[in-house]
């Protein structure tokens, strides 16, 4: 069960790299998508604090996104030291004890809240990136996401079973999601990511678990925020 939620913790990872600018301009040189540059404004540099959120216990909020994310009890987010520390330059996302960053571009597929299931290989992760003023749409996104990891299940040693992109609702609003299920050691694992983009910014909540129920519970729970 230890080798499980390892790997599932680096499917999660490898997912959360995928949503980054390079990503998307590879494909846009390869002629695959179309990026284009707005001239509408992203969000001010001064609510940098709002666009990463913050959580608690088992909830993660996000008044910027609009979203709050309450997970089962039995799940708990990782505090700021530990958030800093994935980032692998603590020194620079940790001010006063608080996980911050300086400027917009530190933004680019930032992992701002993980959470574990104390019993379980259960986890979820919550990652932000700027989008750098191109336009993008949140289908682009999940093609780009889907595309990019189709190689590392295989790599992994993961049989799939199902890999796609689909239209679903949550918080009250039609998102876009990458659905995966698949099986390692025995073990069959599910995972939603679900993308929202804003302001020039693009949100991806991976959830990643043994059981669908669990998976689709979470997705059920998350909030809009008024």
């Amino acid at each position: 069960m230890r080798k499980i939620k390892r790997v599932a913790s680096i499917i999660v990872s490898m997912m959360m790299v995928t949503i980054s600018l390079s990503a998307m301009q590879v494909r846009a040189v390869s002629g695959d998508l179309s990026l284009e540059q707005t001239d509408e404004p992203i969000a001010d540099t001064t609510s940098l604090a709002a666009i990463l959120g913050s959580s608690s216990g088992n909830v993660y909020e996000n008044y910027f996104m609009g979203l709050r994310v309450i997970l089962p009890e039995s799940f708990q987010f990782a505090d700021d030291k530990t958030l800093a520390e994935e980032t692998g330059n603590p020194e620079a996302y940790l001010t006063d004890g608080k996980f911050t960053v300086q400027s917009e571009s530190d933004i680019n597929g930032l992992m701002v809240a993980e959470a574990h299931d104390k019993g379980s290989s259960d986890n979820v992760n919550i990652t932000i990136t700027n989008l750098n003023g191109y336009k993008l749409s949140e289908k682009e996104l999940a093609d780009i996401i889907k595309e990019q990891t189709r190689s590392t299940y295989d790599d992994l040693g993961l049989t799939t079973a199902e890999h796609e992109v689909r239209e679903v609702e949550f918080a009250g609003e039609k998102h876009y999601e990458v659905w995966y299920t698949g099986e390692l050691m025995g073990y069959n694992m599910y995972q939603r990511s679900i993308l929202m983009i804003k302001d020039g910014y693009a949100m991806c909540i991976a959830i990643t678990c043994l059981s669908q129920e669990t998976v689709d519970r979470i997705v059920g729970d998350i909030e809009a925020i008024e």
